[in-house]
């Protein structure tokens, strides 16, 4: 407030100085032009009297007030002085002497040595009998000077009545406005404190009323902006508290921007985390990433007693990345006592399967009537298919459970696509297959686990394929990966299909599985050797066109 006073007052201080010293300067002006148009009159007066009656003519006049009076012959002589000076110099060369001689009369001002004052003159050259005279007038310029200071007074008494006036004025103002200021102030604090308290616009105000009137539109419209602001976050932090999902979102910077409820009581904390480092809660970099896209990423984060899918959203705002905390403790026990159930089921089922196996043979190999024979038949069979079966489980019980040697080692590549052709020759040249390996490469991987790879893709390539058709096997050797690729020109998988291919005993068509003697769990273990691997499992198929599977596994650093 005394700031606002302050510069107010300052300003018309400033204002009415300006104005004084301007009126001192036009008043200066004008007293001396009046000043030198006295003095021209003046001295055409006496120029008019030496012309007509002699310069003579001069002592005769009694008084010239306080005006000099002078005449100069053509020499610069003094012959005639109104004030009596003992020590007259020759004049020819002084400023308005030459100006008259020259027909350029003007008024100068210069200090006056013979008179010891700042002065005023103004001469005129007249011909008097064939001679030239100069009649030359002086004014001292302190008559200029005493009527300033006589205006002085006025304007000193008139400055200090404005000044008195200013500041009172200047105090009304300020304390007007800043009883505006405080009103604004006091609306905009209720704002930020939820008790909204609108400005009171008075015709009164004048010309504030207007500005008042415009700033109670803009609160308002803040104030209802706001409200609806408030009122949707309201609504998402109940959305957010509500979701069983722990929601931590982290800024530029990686300190933790925001968490909701389920969060809070995942890690132990309060609102009061909002503004530390990420690594408060978690090391993200401690986490395994399982699967990655442009912009996603997934993680698993364990606790004592909870596991959870940690799934990574980033962006480009100033929120920089998202983490949602997915408790999937269930499904992993679930998956875990599937997989323990899978395990012991295989390892209880192959015993009495080799012993019902075994029977079988014998009793093929006994002589019996001819329908003995045929039931043996189809037990032998059955229990061979079961036994293929029952391996396949317990190879993706060990594939899930991480366990069993693994020798990883260089690889050819080729080298074991050759054994597996080597092994499905004989039925592929029942169907009457075409096959063909192309490329080789290197690639350091358990040889067991690379051969059960390319044995299932190859088996249904097939097993699905269409007599007379072919099998190309491709192997693309590239700087940071070795890309194996099965095309066949089989039956084909409608599209629908293919996203639960590598589900465990899915079957597309089960007539035409159980005719071909699959297990249903090829490609189940070709991705779970995939996953061990951090290698990427691509399906492509067409009905009645064919079908490619391609693997890319990632090269060793």
């Amino acid at each position: 407030m005394k700031k606002n006073f302050l510069f107010i007052f300052l300003t018309v201080l400033l204002s009415l100085l300006i104005t004084a010293v301007a009126a001192m300067v036009t008043l200066y002006g004008a007293q001396s032009q009046s000043t030198a148009e006295s003095l021209k009159s003046d001295t055409a007066i006496y120029a008019d009297l030496v012309k007509n009656e002699g310069y003579e003519v001069l002592d005769s006049i009694k008084s010239f007030g306080t005006t000099r009076v002078t005449v100069i012959d053509n020499d610069g002589d003094v012959l005639f002085e109104s004030d009596k000076y003992s020590d007259m110099k020759n004049h020819l060369y002084r400023e308005e002497v030459q100006a008259a001689l020259n027909g350029k009369p003007s008024v100068t001002s210069r200090y006056s040595e013979t008179a010891k004052r700042q002065m005023f003159y103004y001469a005129l050259a007249v011909n008097v009998g064939g001679e030239t005279f100069v009649v030359r007038t002086a004014a001292p310029v302190s008559e200029t000077t005493q009527y300033l200071m006589s205006s002085e007074i006025a304007l000193g008494i008139a400055l200090v009545i404005s000044l008195v006036a200013a500041y009172l004025l200047c105090r009304v103002m300020v304390n007007r406005i800043n009883s505006k200021l405080g009103e604004i102030q006091a609306s905009i604090n209720s704002i930020s404190e939820g008790n909204y308290v609108p400005l009171r616009a008075d015709m009164k105000d004048g010309y504030l009323y207007p500005m008042m009137t415009g700033i109670t539109e803009v609160f308002e419209k803040t104030k209802r902006q706001m409200d609806e602001i408030k009122s949707e976050k309201n609504k998402s932090q109940l959305l957010l508290d509500n979701i069983t999902d722990g929601i931590v979102a982290v800024d530029g910077a990686d300190r933790i921007a925001f968490i909701n409820k389920s969060g809070m009581e995942l890690f132990g904390c309060d609102e009061q985390v909002a503004g530390k480092p990420l690594i408060y809660l978690f090391d993200k970099n401690s986490l395994e990433c399982h699967e990655k896209t442009d912009g996603k990423s997934e993680y698993q984060y364990e606790t004592e007693d909870r596991y959870y899918k940690v799934t990574e959203v980033n962006s480009d705002s100033d929120i920089k990345s998202v983490y949602i905390f997915t408790d999937v403790t269930k499904e992993k026990l679930l998956i875990k006592q599937k997989s323990e159930f899978f395990a012991n089921a295989s390892h209880e089922l192959k015993t009495p399967l080799t012993s019902i196996h075994g029977m079988a043979e014998l009793l093929l190999n006994k002589d019996a009537d001819e329908q003995t024979h045929k039931y043996a038949a189809r037990i032998f069979k059955e229990s061979d298919r079961l036994n293929l079966l029952i391996m396949d489980m317990l190879k993706l019980s060990r594939l899930e459970n991480k366990n069993g040697e693994f020798t990883d080692e260089w690889c050819d590549v080729r080298g074991v696509a050759e054994e597996v052709a080597d092994e499905l020759k004989e039925k592929a040249e029942e169907k009457q297959l075409d096959v063909k390996i192309n490329g080789q490469a290197m690639l350091f991987i358990d040889k067991k686990k690379l051969y059960e790879v390319i044995s299932n893709i190859c088996s249904n390539a097939v097993h699905y394929n269409k007599n007379g058709g072919s099998i190309k096997i491709d192997i693309i050797d590239r700087p940071s990966s070795v890309t194996l690729s099965v095309a066949d020109t089989g039956i084909g998988i409608e599209q629908k299909h293919i996203p639960r291919l590598c589900e465990r005993f899915y079957r597309v068509d089960k007539s035409h599985s159980k005719s071909t003697g699959g297990t249903g769990l090829g490609l189940a273990i070709v991705k779970h050797i995939c996953s061990l691997y951090d290698a990427k499992l691509d399906i492509q198929s067409k009905p009645d066109k064919g079908t490619t599977v391609t693997v890319v596994f990632k090269k060793q650093k």
